[in-house]
Order: C-alpha cells, then sequence, then structure tokens
C-alpha cells in the first residue's frame, strides 16, 4: 500500500513539473514583445529643423537655402515599428496683394532597429497636408509626401538627438515652406537635426 502511494505521489509530481514547464514554455513563446529603449519609452515628442535647396522666386534654374523647423509626435507599436503625427507646422509667405499662411501636419510610419543599445537607425516615409489661407484667396490644400532615413543616439533614457536626411515631391499645386511658396513637382532634398523627448 505504500508502495503504490509513493508512486502515485512521484507520477502526480512528475506530471506537475511538466504541466509548469509547459507553462512556462507557453509563457516564453507568447511573452512580451522583445524590448528596447524605444518599446519601454514608446511615447515621443520632438522638434526637428531641415536645412537644404528649393526653387527660388526665378524658377528651377534658382536656388535657395531653406531652414523648415517643425513639431512631431510619435508612438512605438513594436519592436522596430512607429507611427505618428509629423510636419507640424505654420508658415506664411508674401504673394500679390496680401500673405499666404499655411497650417501643415500629417501621418507617418516609421520602421527601425538598434545597433547596440543607445543608436537607433531609422527609415520613415509621410504625407504632410497643409491648408493655405488668405484674407482675399480662397482657402487650398497642399500634399508634399517624403521619404526620410536617420539616426537616433539615445543620449538618456529619455532623450536622444537624432540626424536625417529627406526627399519630398509637392503633389500639388503650391506648397509652402517657411516664407517659400513650392511650385508642383518640386523635389526639396534636405538634411537636418531632430530632438526628442521619450515617456
Amino acid at each position: 500500500m505504500f508502495h503504490v502511494t509513493l508512486r502515485a505521489a512521484i507520477c502526480a509530481a512528475l506530471t506537475l513539473g511538466s504541466t509548469a514547464a509547459a507553462a512556462d514554455s507557453l509563457r516564453f513563446d507568447l511573452g512580451a514583445r522583445p524590448r528596447n529603449r524605444a518599446t519601454v519609452r514608446p511615447f515621443r515628442i520632438g522638434l526637428g529643423g531641415q536645412f537644404g535647396t528649393v526653387p527660388g522666386p526665378d524658377g528651377d534654374a534658382d536656388y535657395e537655402p531653406i531652414v523648415p523647423g517643425e513639431l512631431h509626435l510619435g508612438y512605438t507599436l513594436g519592436s522596430h515599428v512607429a507611427v505618428g503625427l509629423g510636419g507640424l507646422a505654420f508658415a506664411g509667405a508674401a504673394t500679390v496683394g496680401a500673405t499666404r499662411w499655411a497650417v501643415s501636419g500629417g501621418p507617418f510610419v516609421e520602421g527601425f532597429t538598434f545597433l547596440g543599445d543607445r543608436v537607433q537607425p531609422y527609415a520613415q516615409i509621410g504625407v504632410p497636408v497643409q491648408v493655405r489661407f488668405s484674407g482675399d484667396e480662397d482657402a487650398a490644400l497642399g500634399v508634399l509626401p517624403y521619404a526620410a532615413f536617420g539616426v537616433r543616439w539615445w543620449l538618456t533614457d529619455f532623450f536622444t538627438l537624432g540626424a536625417s536626411t529627406r526627399v519630398s515631391v509637392v503633389a500639388s499645386e503650391h506648397f509652402l515652406v517657411q516664407d517659400r511658396v513650392l511650385p508642383q513637382l518640386a523635389v526639396p532634398w534636405t538634411a537636418g537635426l531632430d530632438v526628442d523627448f521619450h515617456f
């Protein structure tokens, strides 16, 4: 009787051990997404400035420098993907008879990875949309899709400094950047810096 009871206890212990191991294995397989600095602090807000050249007032042969500034908001969805709103800016340009004002912003999606613990290369595509208005002209829309490549350095657990380059194309009749009116199909190529706070 004792041997039967001991055998039953051993079998029960082995069964419970196998069940616990299987549960641990399942938790490992279905566990949390891979962790990195961007997933630990998924929200970000930042400012960026891009320096480049755009067609000047004399046409395509005359290119002038610009330094557009913008606000951006982002959220990390997973270990390699983020989305957000970028190109958030306000601009004004003098036109015949009045100053033309514009408010811009639009969605972006970003893919990224990490080289080590603090270096974060990324690629990003976005579609800023702009509403232009003034006192004596009808409101109009502008669209400036872009592709960007860059890298962020995590200087602390919540602050990054980034460098990037961006190619855009004016997909509307005009698009205001700072005090410049870009014509349709203009292709500004810019490079600049970003600072972001992550939380």
